[in-house]
């Protein structure tokens, strides 16, 4: 008996396949599979510990986005379903349930590493996340009880060099204030005047730009 033979995942260019997308099989990805995911939603309490809310706003992130993922994910799994008893002529990628079912356990896949990664480690300082860092670490402590700071003390000296970047951005304007006085006073020395001024000295443009991500 012949093998009848389709284009592979509805694409002509990549050749003949003996999958048939009527009848796909096996199914990779199930909706119990989808279903079983979407226990993650269960465990939202444990993402709204403050400490764990923290870290996610440390890298710009939000447990919608996760919920979000899970369920877009299940989406993927109900559409896999759906489509070989559908009456479409599966013409393209777009109409084979495995494109569907890859989609959808990449994005739970996702979600779950995302969770883990959150829930196992400490949040860390880079230079795209710094604001991002500041701004939830402050928010934080505005409504935090000691158990939390003593979390978010413990995220600071779990990363070694949290605490050194957190110093070094510390003192960008008193550096810049620095550079600024000795260009002061090398033109006062250049000019023959006393080695004195009041206030602060004016911090040159070049300076501002040059270091402007730090000093923000």
């Amino acid at each position: 008996m012949a093998v009848e033979l389709f284009p592979c995942l509805g694409l002509s260019f990549l050749g003949s396949c003996a999958y048939n997308p009527a009848q796909p099989s096996p199914v990779y990805f199930t909706i119990g599979d989808a279903v079983a995911a979407l226990a993650l939603t269960l465990a939202i309490q444990q993402f709204l510990k403050p400490i764990v809310v923290f870290r996610l706003r440390a890298y710009g992130l939000s447990i919608r986005y996760l919920i979000l993922f899970a369920f877009v994910g299940f989406g993927c799994a109900i559409i896999a379903a759906l489509l070989p008893n559908l009456p479409v002529a599966h013409d393209n990628l777009f109409e084979y349930p495995i494109f569907w079912e890859l989609i959808g356990g990449a994005l739970i896949g996702a979600t779950y590493a995302v969770a883990a990664f959150i829930a196992l480690g400490p949040a860390r300082i880079y230079n795209f996340n710094l604001p991002a860092f500041v701004r939830a670490g402050a928010a934080l402590l505005s409504s935090a009880d000691d158990n939390d700071r003593v979390s978010f003390a413990e995220d600071l000296l779990r990363s070694p060099h949290n605490l050194a970047r957190l110093i070094n951005y510390a003192k960008a304007w008193e550096e810049a204030d620095a550079h600024a006085s000795a260009l002061k006073f090398d033109e006062l020395r250049q000019a023959g005047k006393p080695l004195s001024f009041q206030g602060r000295a004016p911090i040159s443009a070049f300076y501002l730009f040059a270091h402007r991500r730090k000093l923000e």
